[in-house]
């Protein structure tokens, strides 16, 4: 796994350190639409491409599960060595598209829990409908919003404010 995206020759050690947990921000950018891209408020944010690949949402949905179990695996393989496995925390924050990324990420992460007794347990949390409304008002434009509409840091604050409390439960704190 790369530290910096954009530069291949900086990788993470995972024998280096073992966090409390991974924490998975779904919403922005993420593949899956419930619904068609022209279904969309603000469709120039819809990458009409997904819309070509897989024709129903159920289609959509499928490919979303597979593809996000694959992402978890990729944690699993490299903390395989570690007695105590790191908490997946998968934080559904929303994006242009709303909160549709929440549905199916549930179903990932009751899959991947089925699928586990070895130690690793993955947990979820959203942010609240009434806090996506607001860092989402004026389609990207809010107080809350940054380059192409994404959260800012105020706009990840609200996030943070509200899943907070979960994630210290997931973590005994």
């Amino acid at each position: 796994v790369r530290i910096n995206p954009f530069d291949s020759s900086k990788l993470w050690d995972f024998t280096t350190w073992t966090p409390d947990a991974i924490l998975f921000l779904i919403g922005p950018n993420d593949v899956f639409y419930d619904k068609s891209p022209s279904e969309f408020t603000n469709a120039k944010h819809v990458h009409a491409r997904n819309e070509s690949r897989y024709h129903s949402a159920d289609e959509r949905a499928s490919a979303f599960v597979k593809g996000y179990l694959s992402l978890l695996k990729v944690y699993t393989d490299a903390y395989a060595h570690v007695a105590k496995k790191p908490v997946m925390v998968h934080v559904c924050g929303g994006s242009l598209n709303g909160l549709d990324s929440c549905s199916p990420t549930q179903n990932a992460i009751a899959q991947f829990n089925a699928e586990h007794s070895d130690g690793w347990v993955s947990q979820y949390t959203t942010v609240s409908q009434a806090h996506w409304n607001k860092i989402n008002a004026g389609y990207g434009t809010s107080a809350y919003n940054g380059c192409d509409g994404h959260y800012n840091t105020k706009g990840h604050q609200v996030i943070a404010d509200d899943v907070l409390p979960d994630i210290r439960k997931f973590l005994g704190w």
